[in-house]
């Protein structure tokens, strides 16, 4: 009964900790609703100006997140800020709108001007993320006035464990200044076009588990050829990927904790996921 309580509240404590903010979510930087859960990250030169929330030329009033340029900087100094989401759950995938004003003062940018929406999985922080994969390059739409443009909605691409939508800026001595407003994300079965076919049932066996777990097809026949099995730990981390077919019992393989997973149909493209803990 008392391991039993113990693994009760060891849930709770890492579901606490690893949160994930319910879809669908929207935020314009307004208030401080709007702006928890958002963190920077600076990987590159420290200049003096980072992003940071801005009451003026919003998108809709009164804020935006904008950079400002790297005032004095050398040709060598290359900031590379990142600006992170609170975590998502978007094992189904999603969608992502928003509003950009991407602003230079000549109305061109440099080689080593950027402005990307980027994905990160397992950890906020982007030197930490079990991966990094670009959702829109956004550079392009430079322009040298106030005009906001409308961008979406962007795929994001399905994933497992918690996710994070980030925005990375990079430049060096040019006046690159860029804004962000009005941001939307959904998820599956939140106003985004719904996953390849309908999802892959499984079952998990027992649970909790006590270092021997079973993962099968609820129906053994729902794939078309072969899958994968992903498995990833409480903070996203990939811990197992192989070949899987029909059904696969774990033992021995995992220490004790919290895990989900994401079976996906390399000829469909259909996905299953669930959790378990092994005790």
């Amino acid at each position: 009964m008392r391991s039993t309580l113990l693994l009760i509240a060891a849930i709770l404590v890492t579901s606490t900790l690893h949160a994930q903010t319910p879809l669908p979510y929207a935020s314009g930087f307004d208030n401080a609703a709007q702006q928890a859960g958002w963190q920077l990250f600076r990987k590159g030169y420290l200049s003096n100006y980072p992003w940071t929330i801005a009451p003026f030329f919003a998108a809709s009033a009164p804020n935006k997140l904008w950079h400002d340029y790297n005032v004095a900087g050398e040709a060598t100094d290359t900031i590379r800020d990142w600006y992170v989401s609170p975590g998502f759950d978007l094992s189904g995938g999603g969608a992502l709108s928003l509003n950009v004003n991407v602003f230079s003062i000549m109305g061109s940018t440099t080689p080593s001007d950027g402005l990307k929406v980027m994905l990160l999985t397992g950890n906020s922080d982007p030197a930490l993320a079990t991966s990094v994969v670009e959702v829109e390059d956004l550079t392009g739409l430079v322009t040298n006035t106030d005009a906001w443009t409308s961008v979406g909605p962007l795929a994001i691409p399905a994933t497992v464990g918690t996710s994070y939508i980030a925005f990375m800026y990079q430049a060096t001595t040019n006046w690159f200044t860029p804004g962000v407003d009005d941001i939307s994300i959904t998820g599956s079965g939140t106003g985004m076009a719904e996953p390849v076919g309908a999802p892959l049932g499984t079952t998990v066996f027992p649970v909790p588990a006590t270092g021997r777990v079973t993962i099968t097809l609820s129906d053994p026949a729902s794939t078309s050829g072969p899958a994968l099995i992903t498995v990833l730990n409480d903070v996203g981390q990939v811990v197992l990927e192989r070949s899987f077919s029909r059904s696969m019992e774990l033992n021995g393989i995992l220490v004790a904790g919290m895990y989900a997973y994401r079976i996906t149909d390399r000829m469909s493209g259909r996905v299953g996921v669930g959790r378990f803990v092994i005790q």
